[in-house]
Formats: C-alpha cells, sequence, structure tokens
C-alpha cells in the first residue's frame, strides 16, 4: 500500500504503469479517450487525462457498492502555471484529491489491498481459567509480530481450532480431545473460497481415496498450527506437561508429488495456440520458471543482459534472487524489454496494463482448448514443467532449486527427484567401471 504525504511527489506504487508526476514524463504520453490512472491506495487514484488544447486531473474512489466516484480536479499545468485553484500541479491534485477520498471513507472500500489485511485476531474466552483459546490467541499475537504472513494461520485457528477446542481449559485438554477434534475436521467437507460478507460454502463430502488424502493433508496443516500454539503455552509455563498433543499423530502418506508438467511438443503447441500477449507470459515462466506474481512485477529494469539474468526483487521467500537465463531466455527477454522505459513491466496485456492477479486463467483455458492440452493447465504447472525437464537434463537439484528460488532441496527433492532418476540410470551404467570381470 502506498502511504505518503499528499505534497510529496516520490514515491512508489507497485501496479503504476504510467508516469504522470512531472510535464516532462506527460508529455511523452499520447492522447486517447481515458485518463491514465496512478493509484495512490487500493480504489483510490489519480488521473491524467490528455487533451489536443488542454489536460485535466481527474480524481475516482471506489466504493463498497464495487462503483467508482468521480470528480474532475481542475486544469493540469501543461501549457498554465498551477494557481492552485483552477490550474493545478500534481502535487496540488494529488492534495485536493487526497481530501476528496476523505469525504467518502465510510462509503468507499478499504484503502488497504485485500492480500495487505491482517486478520482480526479475537478476544480470548471470558473465563478464568486459561484454556486452549486463550494459548491459540496468545499464538495468533506472537505470530504476528514474528513471521511473514498471518493470514493461513489466522484463518486455521479461527475457523477449525477455536469453534471445537478453545473452550476446553488447556489442563483438562487430553489426547483424545485432539484425537476425536482431528478425525473430524479429516473426515468434513472442505470448504469453497468465498468473498469477504458471503456466507461459507464447502464441497461435498470426500468419498473418494484423492478426496480423503487432500483433506488428510489439509488437517496435518491445521493440527501442526495447533501443536505449535499449544508448544508456546508450555514453554510459557502455562501447563506442566505436552504428553496431550505430543502423542498425537499426524496422517501418514498424505504427500503425493506434482507429476503433472508438459511435455516439450505441448509447450510448443501452447505458445502457437495462445495469443502474444499470453504467449509472453507463457514463454516467460517456461524460460525462467518464475511465479506468476513474480513475472507480473516484472520490470524492464529487471533484465540484466550483460549478466544474462532476471532479477526477482519480491519474492515469495522475502530474498531477492537472480534467474540465470539460457541462449533461448535471454533473446526472448532481450526482444521483449527492447528500447522500452526501464519502469515499464516486462508483461502487459494487449491493452498495455500490466497483468492482474488471474487475469491470465480465462485466456490460458482458452490457449490450452486450442492446443488440446486436457485438461486444461494453470499457469503455476509451467514452473512446474521448467523444474521437471531441468531434472531430467541432469541439472544438480540444488541449482534448480537455486533457480526456483527455494532455501534448500527438500521441495526440489519432493516433487522432482524421481524425474532425475532416469538421469542417474544413465551415469551409473556409463561412468561405473566393472568390478568382478
Amino acid at each position: 500500500m502506498l502511504i505518503v504525504d499528499p505534497r510529496s511527489h516520490i514515491f512508489h506504487y507497485p501496479n503504476q504503469l504510467y508516469r504522470i508526476e512531472t510535464l516532462s514524463e506527460r508529455q511523452k504520453l499520447p492522447r486517447r479517450h481515458y485518463p491514465y490512472w496512478w493509484s495512490t491506495a487500493y480504489g483510490r487514484q489519480i488521473g491524467y487525462m490528455k487533451g489536443k488544447s488542454k489536460s485535466t486531473w481527474r480524481a475516482r474512489t471506489r466504493l463498497l457498492n464495487r462503483t467508482y466516484k468521480n470528480l474532475a480536479l481542475g486544469e493540469a499545468d501543461d501549457t498554465k502555471p498551477a494557481d492552485g485553484l483552477r490550474v493545478l500541479s500534481f502535487e496540488q491534485a494529488l492534495e485536493t484529491a487526497e481530501k476528496w477520498f476523505a469525504d467518502f471513507v465510510s462509503e468507499a472500500i478499504d484503502p488497504v489491498p485485500p492480500k495487505h489485511r491482517e486478520p482480526i485476531i479475537p478476544d480470548p474466552p471470558d473465563v478464568a481459567e486459561y484454556t486452549v483459546g486463550h494459548a491459540m490467541i496468545e499464538y495468533l499475537h506472537w505470530y504476528r509480530d514474528n513471521r511473514k504472513d498471518i493470514r493461513v494461520a489466522a484463518s486455521s485457528i479461527i475457523s477449525f481450532v477455536l469453534p471445537d477446542l478453545g473452550e476446553i481449559p488447556l489442563s483438562e485438554l487430553t489426547t483424545s480431545h485432539i484425537v476425536v477434534w482431528l478425525d473430524r475436521l479429516t473426515r468434513s467437507a472442505a470448504r469453497i473460497r468465498s468473498g469477504r460478507g458471503e456466507p461459507i460454502r464447502h464441497k461435498p463430502l470426500p468419498r473418494t481415496r484423492e478426496e480423503l488424502r487432500r483433506r488428510k493433508h489439509s488437517a496435518n496443516r491445521v493440527l501442526a498450527f495447533l501443536r505449535a500454539g499449544l508448544n508456546k503455552a508450555f514453554y510459557d509455563g502455562h501447563i506442566d506437561s505436552d504428553f496431550a498433543w505430543r502423542r498425537v499423530r499426524k496422517h501418514r502418506d498424505v504427500m503425493r508429488p506434482r507429476v503433472r508438467f508438459l511435455a516439450r511438443d505441448e509447450c510448443r503447441q501452447l505458445i502457437h495456440a495462445a495469443n502474444p500477449d499470453i504467449g509472453h507470459l507463457v514463454k516467460g515462466a517456461l524460460l525462467t520458471g518464475c511465479r506468476a506474481g513474480e513475472l507480473q512485477r516484472m520490470k524492464v529494469r529487471d533484465y540484466l543482459p550483460q549478466s544474462r539474468k532476471v532479477f526477482i526483487e519480491r519474492t515469495k521467500s522475502g530474498y531477492p534472487r537472480a534467474v540465470t537465463l539460457t541462449d533461448e531466455g535471454n533473446e526472448f527477454f532481450g526482444t521483449l524489454a527492447g528500447d522500452r522505459d526501464n519502469e515499464a513491466p516486462l508483461f502487459v496485456r494487449h491493452d498495455g496494463r500490466p497483468w492482474g492477479r488471474h487475469q491470465y486463467d480465462k485466456p490460458l483455458k482458452e490457449a490450452c482448448q486450442k492446443a488440446e492440452i486436457i485438461p486444461p493447465i494453470c499457469l503455476h504447472t509451467l514452473r512446474h514443467t521448467y523444474a521437471s525437464h531441468a531434472a531430467m537434463a541432469g541439472i544438480p537439484l540444488i541449482v534448480i532449486a537455486k533457480q526456483l528460488g527455494h532455501a534448500n532441496t527438500r521441495m526440489v527433492e519432493k516433487y522432482y527427484a524421481h524425474l532425475a532418476e532416469s538421469f542417474i540410470d544413465q551415469q551409473i551404467r556409463s561412468m561405473m567401471p566393472s568390478i568382478v570381470t
């Protein structure tokens, strides 16, 4: 989220595509029939409408009913000096827009993007005795201050732990309580993601072995949060023994490596069938193994032609990395970057705007249908494709892990080690000397 002094023009917003804060930058923009929007916060934007004789500033804010409220701020100081009333500089337009945004706080959406909103941690049970609920809520407060993202932990604990176990006094918690709870959670119907404020929806109850395996895997993850919270309470001295949950066994043999990846012919068919904009995104994923979000945020300046790499500044792990390109990848990214502005996104849609979250799902599905790839894949499958072909080519797993941004080879071994077995077989049979003859 952008947090700035309205009078300042030195800031950066992750999804900006056009620069309108200076006259020299505005002069580079061609005229068009809709404004160049600059986000000041989630759902709040200032716009620059370039005209033939004069240009104007506009502002809009998104309301709770998903419509926009618009306001004409005044004329831009492209040809006339700013007076702060009718002719506004960028700083003055931004300050005027911020004051106008404040008038619609109750009607507008939250200016903090959903992915940056922290969940509301509930109050502990209103009882004198220390309960499981007290332990889990204290754990959530600790988690928020010491870990990167609290959303998954909070969702698991608030939705599945507190309703069933929250009111049990910690001193009375038994292994039987947890085993019964875990079994009930395993056999319950999985939730379907729904919007904020919408009723909770569920999938059908698990019936097949695969559906039950998935539910066991999900239950194990919730159990891990429960154990972590109870362990913290034990280390803090709220209970003398951790036997009650240490004796609970998680479900075994529920992790199955993902083996879905595209063959080389399928990759070529998919690129040929895709529209140019989604085709570039597909190529970028196949040539780097980057995640969808990493490709979306990639800018021209992130391509490093001298070292033949692309730099990933914001990663899932929080640590930046550089991905080494092959000759094929270096040629593709060099063509894609060209002579474009360094701050421009590398991957854009047909209208010149950057890709948003899940905006690539529909065109990718259509491309899969044209290429006769059944069932259709998601963009993350291309990351698996990159890693799978690297493993089958005999590239060491530690190198693949570094390319993908993993801290170690644990995840790579789990998903791709079996694909490297053919390379191991080939090396043993060709290089192992004769011992007994």
